[in-house]
C-alpha cells in the first residue's frame, strides 16, 4: 500500500473517530438541555443542599453524605450552582463536558502512543460518553 493510500485512510478514521465523539457530546448535551430541570433539584440534591445554607461553609461541606465526605465535590457543585444562580442542569453540563474532556485525552493519548488512530479507538468515546446515567 502505498504512503498516499495510508495517509487517506488514517485521514478517514480520524474523521470517523472524531465525529463519534464529538456526536456523542452534542446528544448529550441536547439530552439535558431538553430533559434537564433549570429550577428543581433533582433525587440527592434535595437533600444535599438541606442544610446548606446561604453561601459556602466548613460545617457543611465536611458533613457526612451517605457515610462519605465529599468536600470537594460539594464545594464544586454548590459553586457551580451559585455561579449559574441556581441553574440546576449547570451540574449535568459540567459532568458532561467532563465526561467529554476524558474521553477525547484516551484519543489523543492512543493515537500519540501509536502514531495514529485506529477505528478500534471509538471504543474510548462511546465507554465513556455513552454512559448516561451518569449525566442524569
Amino acid at each position: 500500500m502505498s504512503d498516499y493510500t495510508a495517509d487517506l485512510k488514517s485521514s478517514a478514521t480520524l474523521r470517523i473517530v472524531a465525529f463519534v465523539w464529538a456526536s456523542m457530546l452534542l446528544v448529550a448535551l441536547g439530552l439535558v438541555y431538553r430533559y434537564g430541570t433549570r429550577t428543581l433539584p433533582q433525587n440527592d440534591e434535595v437533600w444535599l443542599l438541606y442544610g446548606s445554607g446561604p453561601g459556602i461553609h466548613i460545617d457543611w461541606l465536611w458533613k457526612t453524605w451517605a457515610e462519605h465526605r465529599i468536600p470537594l465535590a460539594k464545594l464544586i457543585w454548590k459553586g457551580t450552582l451559585q455561579f449559574t444562580n441556581y441553574d440546576f442542569r449547570a451540574g449535568n453540563f459540567l459532568t458532561v463536558l467532563g465526561l467529554s474532556a476524558i474521553a477525547g485525552l484516551m484519543l489523543w493519548t492512543a493515537n500519540k502512543i501509536r502514531s495514529r488512530t485506529i477505528l478500534a479507538d471509538t471504543f474510548f468515546p462511546l465507554a465513556i460518553q455513552g454512559r448516561c446515567d451518569l449525566c442524569e
